[in-house]
């Protein structure tokens, strides 16, 4: 009777670093490890030399040196005075707020338009179908571009806000009219020719 054991274990050999299955991924995650490090370390000393040679140096002192500029929307204290540091905090809880702000309303929008789709009404399930397919196939980029394109067409330029008497107002329906056109009331006897 033929009994089946394991293999008499060798013992290492240099050479079962590439030939031996079990060593050889390790040897390569090593050897992938070291020129990684070797590749970073040149980097830094490269850009530390010349750096030097520049008479410049990495700090961020910068942080606690005042910002000179104005935060119009702020969730925390903060005036043209107040540091760098401060001013990269108020950027940072401004982008929380409107990314959660906009995961509330895109989680709405997706439930209601998910719902209207299931509708048993097929206008509205067409429609909804339609909309579903718009967003979904045209990426986030291009409806940015799409969104810029428009309202820098159709709206006045920032310098008609500025001043006391502003040529535009950002209420609704307040634009202002093109050059020569006015609006008058029609009587119930005119007709259109």
């Amino acid at each position: 009777m033929t009994t089946f054991s394991d293999p008499p274990k060798e013992s290492f050999r240099p050479s079962m670093l590439l030939s031996d299955t079990r060593y050889r991924s390790i040897t390569f995650q090593v050897i992938a490890l070291a020129l990684l490090v070797t590749a970073i370390w040149y980097l830094g000393s490269n850009l530390a030399a010349n750096l030097r040679a520049a008479g410049l140096n990495i700090s961020f002192q910068f942080l606690g040196n005042p910002a000179g500029y104005d935060i119009n929307q702020t969730l925390i204290p903060y005036t043209s005075q107040s540091s760098n540091l401060q001013a990269a905090w108020v950027g940072i809880i401004n982008t929380l707020l409107v990314s959660l702000l906009a995961c509330v309303t895109a989680t709405i929008f997706g439930v209601v338009a998910g719902v209207l789709r299931l509708s048993n009404n097929w206008l509205i399930r067409k429609l909804m179908a339609g909309y579903v397919e718009i967003f979904r196939n045209i990426p986030v980029l291009i409806w940015i571009l799409i969104i810029y394109t428009i309202m820098t067409a159709a709206m006045p330029a920032p310098s008609a806000f500025r001043g006391d008497d502003p040529a535009s107002s950002m209420m609704l329906g307040s634009l202002p009219l093109p050059t020569g056109a006015s609006i008058s009331p029609v009587r119930s006897g005119d007709r259109a020719r």
